[in-house]
Order: C-alpha cells, then sequence, then structure tokens
C-alpha cells in the first residue's frame, strides 16, 4: 500500500507501531513525522532530536490536549500518546473516555504493547472486562524478537 501512497496515514501507523514493538524508536520516529503535514514536521523533527520518541509522544499528546478544548480527538489515541509518553496516569482517564464512547481501537488494548505498564491497574482491568477481554487474551499476543520469528508471550 505504502508504494502506491507513501502518505496512506493508516499504514504509516501500523509501520510505527511495527518499529515501536520493536523497540525502534528512530524508525517509528521516522513513520510518525511522515503522517504528519509538512507544515508541522520540522517542529516534530526538533522534538525527536531533542527527546526522542518518548518526547514526540509527549509533544502530540500536549497538542491535542490543547486542540480537544476546540474540536473531537479520539480519547483512544490520546490515551495511547499518552502510555507512548511513559505518562500512563494522564493515558487511563482517556482510555476510560474511549470505552464511555465505545470506541473500536478498543480492542487493541490485549495487543498493543504501549498499555503494558497500566496492565495491572483496576481501571484498565474494568476497561479490558467491559470490552469482554479476559486476562488469558493477552497470552496470544505475538512479539518478534530479533530475529523476526513469532514468539509467543
Amino acid at each position: 500500500m505504502l508504494e502506491q501512497d507513501p502518505t496512506f496515514v493508516p499504514a504509516l501507523t501500523v509501520v510505527e507501531a511495527a518499529f515501536r514493538a520493536r523497540r525502534m524508536f528512530k524508525e517509528a520516529a521516522v513513520a510518525r513525522l511522515s503522517v504528519d503535514s509538512t507544515s508541522v514536521r520540522s517542529s516534530l523533527e526538533r522534538v525527536v532530536a531533542a527527546s526522542g520518541y518518548r518526547g514526540l509522544m509527549t509533544f502530540i499528546s500536549q497538542q491535542d490536549e490543547d486542540r480537544s478544548a476546540r474540536e473531537y480527538i479520539s480519547p483512544y489515541f490520546m490515551a495511547y500518546y499518552h502510555a507512548a509518553a511513559g505518562e500512563p496516569d494522564r493515558a487511563l482517564p482517556w482510555l476510560e473516555k474511549a470505552f464511555e464512547q465505545g470506541h473500536p481501537a478498543l480492542v487493541l488494548l490485549a495487543i498493543e504493547p504501549v498499555y503494558d505498564a497500566v496492565r495491572q491497574n483496576g481501571t484498565f482491568r474494568r476497561i479490558e472486562a467491559g470490552i469482554g477481554l479476559r486476562p488469558d487474551d493477552r497470552l496470544a499476543r505475538v512479539r518478534l524478537d530479533g530475529d523476526d520469528t513469532p514468539k509467543t508471550r
């Protein structure tokens, strides 16, 4: 798909997630930068240069928090940005809002590594249970190790 349209946001988002899951944060940041318009790219590049991938996620979450006062911003993605920035306490209220709104991306909770830091949290477990995920669903998660061989966690 990216060969046909190198700016196709859903594909770039998957590429970013794949790099992040492999802890290849520089590559994840490059994929993220590809998603954003040219007008903000230079400022995002400076953020990445200064503070890495977590800094980029913090910057994006701050920008979207400001925008959320004026327009709808997906609470699932706000939670995601906060979790990726290492701010789990700020991610959980957004996940609760996403649950209240029935956000379809919540089905990814069982496999999205960005939420590993909050998996044991009671609020997170209530959200998982509320959407029908069981704790053993996480056992089906697949991660890639360095040799690209799928491994079950």
